[in-house]
């Protein structure tokens, strides 16, 4: 599979993306050109599985010794 060239926009939106994130993004297909059902089922499944490594599914608890929690 050809890999899309990603050029870095001129906006600075503070962002920093994990380098598995960026790898995937870089495999993309330049726009236009063939990407196969299955070859996008793959990808996805690839970034699904990425998320689930590099994100938790979960909200943190918070603690109450945290400073500013309860009035402290």
């Amino acid at each position: 599979m050809p890999k899309a060239k990603i050029e870095p926009d001129n906006h600075d939106n503070g962002m920093e993306l994990d380098p598995i994130i960026n790898a995937l993004l870089e495999h993309l297909p330049p726009p236009g050109d063939y990407f196969s059902q299955d070859d996008r089922q793959r990808w996805l499944k690839i970034m699904e599985l990425s998320f689930d490594m590099i994100y938790d599914s979960e909200p943190q608890p918070m603690t109450t010794d945290e400073p500013g929690l309860h009035g402290h």
